[in-house]
This record gives C-alpha cells, structure tokens and sequence, in this order.
C-alpha cells in the first residue's frame, strides 16, 4: 500500500470512528477528547457525528474502490476543503468564547489535516499512477 493510501486510512479511520462514537455516545467521545463542555444537546452532537463520520468514509471509500487516477487527489482536495471549513468554524468560536477553549484542539486537528493535505497535494503525493 502506498503513503498516501496509508494516510487516507489513518484519516478515515479516526474520522470514522469519532463520528460513529459521536452517533453512538456523544458525551463519552467528548469527555475522551478532552471537549466535555460546550454543545451539550444530544441530536447536534449526533448531526456533528454524522458528518464527522460521512468525512473518514469519503476516505475509506477512495480506498476499496478501484484505483482511479485523479480519485485520491480529488478527496484529498474535498476533504482538506471540508477540514477548513469545520477548523476555521471552531477557530473562531473559540476565540469569540462560544465555544469553551478545551475544543482548540478540534480546530488545530482540522486546521492541521487541512494544511498538510494541501501541502501533500501541491507536491503530487496524493497523485496515484495510471
């Protein structure tokens, strides 16, 4: 398996398994995130989990389809797009104090993921041969 397929399973893995556990036991997954204040309604934490979830399959799902040339750069680039977005959201709750300081964490992880996939992108890391 490749560096980059390797990755993607790390990826799909944790994000995987941090939704489904969201969908499952919200409060748990938060406490063992170190996140166990903020959002306390159980629905908004299982909508978060199923989105948290749909992410790490995107992943996974790039890897047991056939290889494609182009489909692991493709969700490399949704997914380093979608990480952005829920950083930068959580970023800027955290510093406008909606969102209590102990889920900085969520927004470096996402921040972080997101920078490295667009770092791994521009040097053609993700690119798989034909």
């Amino acid at each position: 398996m490749t560096p980059a397929r390797w990755f993607f399973l790390a990826a799909g893995l944790c994000d995987a398994g941090t939704g489904l556990g969201l969908l499952v036991g919200p409060g748990l997954i938060l406490r063992l995130m170190g996140v166990a204040s903020g959002p306390s309604d159980p629905a908004l934490l299982r909508f978060v989990g199923a989105f948290v979830l749909g992410v790490g399959l995107a992943y996974l799902l790039a890897l047991v389809r056939p290889p494609r040339p182009g489909r692991l750069s493709a969700v490399a680039e949704t997914t380093a797009l979608l990480r952005f977005a829920v950083g930068g959201y959580v970023a800027v709750a955290v510093a406008a104090g909606t969102l209590p300081a102990a889920w900085a964490t969520v927004a470096a992880t996402d921040l972080g993921l997101a920078a490295a996939q667009v770092l791994l992108l521009s040097r053609g890391f993700f690119d798989e041969p034909r």
